[in-house]
C-alpha cells in the first residue's frame, strides 16, 4: 500500500476540515481518523474515510409513495378524495409517509488522492430501488 505524502495529507486534511465546517455541526458528517487527532499522515492505505448524511425533509402533510405491484405491473392509482387527503378506497400500492431515513454518501480517500486517484464513493438509501441509487451515484462520480 502506498504511503500518504505530506502534501496529499495536507490537501486531504483541508478538504475534511471544510466538510466538517459545512456538515459537522449537526452530526451529519463523520470521518476517520477524527479531525481532532490530526497529527502525522498514516503510513499506508486510506488516509480518510467518512459519511455525509443528508436528511430528507418532507412537507408537514407528508407525501404519497407508490410501489410497484409484486408482479412488476404498474398498479392503478386510486383517486384522492374530495378533500385531497386520502384515496377513496384503500390502495395497497400507496402509502403516505411523514419521515424517511437519510441518504448516506460514504467516501474513502486513497493514499494517492488528490494527486493520482479519485475518491471512492458509495451511496446508500433504504427507500430507493438499488437501480435508482446507482443512477444517482453515477451523477456524483
Amino acid at each position: 500500500m502506498a504511503a500518504v505524502d505530506a502534501g496529499a495529507w495536507a490537501d486531504q486534511l483541508a478538504e475534511m476540515t471544510v466538510l466538517d465546517a459545512v456538515y459537522g455541526l449537526d452530526g451529519s458528517f463523520t470521518c476517520t481518523p477524527p479531525l481532532a487527532g490530526e497529527g502525522a499522515p498514516p503510513t499506508a492505505g486510506c488516509s480518510f474515510a467518512g459519511d455525509i448524511r443528508v436528511a430528507v425533509e418532507l412537507p408537514e402533510e407528508g407525501v404519497w409513495l407508490l410501489r410497484p405491484a409484486s408482479d412488476g405491473s404498474t398498479p392503478s392509482v386510486a383517486q384522492p378524495s374530495a378533500d385531497g387527503d386520502a384515496p377513496v378506497a384503500w390502495d395497497p400500492y400507496r402509502l403516505r409517509v411523514h419521515h424517511l431515513p437519510p441518504i448516506i454518501l460514504s467516501f474513502q480517500l486513497p493514499a494517492t488522492y488528490p494527486t493520482t486517484d479519485p475518491p471512492k464513493f458509495q451511496l446508500r438509501c433504504m427507500w430507493l430501488h438499488p437501480h435508482e441509487v446507482r443512477m444517482r451515484l453515477m451523477r456524483v462520480v
